[in-house]
C-alpha cells in the first residue's frame, strides 16, 4: 500500500463519483453514511440535499463529517478520506458555481443527481434546485492510499 499524493488525489476527486458522506444521526445514535453526487472546488466538497436525515444529522453534528470516494482499474485500487466541517450554502456566488461544477461534472452521468433530474423544463429544472439544500463540506484533512 502506498500513500497518494495530494495532486492525485484532488485529480481523482475531481473526476470520480460518486462519494460517500458519513456523519452521525445524534437522533437514532448512530454513524450515517450516504452516497452524494458531489464536486471538489476551492478545498472544499460541495453537494445538495433535500430535507430529511442526511441534513437533520450534518446540522446537529457539523463538526463531525467524513467523506470517502474510492476507485480501481482492475489492477490497482485507491481510497481517498476526507473530514472536516459541515456548512450550508448560502452565498448565491457560491452556490452558483457550484452548481455549475455538479452539472459539468455529471453531465449525461447515468448517475446523475436527482436535482439535476427534471421533466425537461427549466422550470422543472430550476424548481428542482430551488427545492434542494446545498452543503459542504470544508476540508480539514485529506488522505489516500493505492494498492495492487
Amino acid at each position: 500500500m502506498e500513500k497518494l499524493e495530494l495532486e492525485e488525489m484532488l485529480a481523482l476527486l475531481a473526476v470520480e463519483r460518486p462519494g460517500r458522506l458519513l456523519t452521525v444521526d445524534r437522533q437514532r445514535d448512530e454513524p450515517y453514511l450516504v452516497p452524494v453526487s458531489f464536486v471538489l472546488l476551492a478545498g472544499s466538497i460541495y453537494f445538495y440535499t433535500e430535507p430529511g436525515r442526511k441534513l437533520t444529522a450534518l446540522r446537529d453534528a457539523p463538526q463531525q463529517v467524513g467523506f470517502e470516494v474510492d476507485g480501481h482499474d482492475g489492477y490497482v485500487a485507491w481510497s481517498i478520506l476526507a473530514s472536516g466541517h459541515f456548512a450550508e450554502v448560502r452565498s448565491p456566488v457560491e452556490r452558483a458555481a457550484a452548481t455549475a461544477g455538479l452539472l459539468t461534472k455529471y453531465r449525461g452521468s447515468a448517475v446523475a443527481p436527482i436535482w439535476a433530474r427534471s421533466d425537461g423544463s427549466l422550470a422543472s429544472f430550476v424548481r428542482n434546485l430551488t427545492a434542494a439544500e446545498m452543503g459542504t463540506l470544508r476540508i480539514t484533512r485529506l488522505s489516500g492510499r493505492r494498492w495492487r
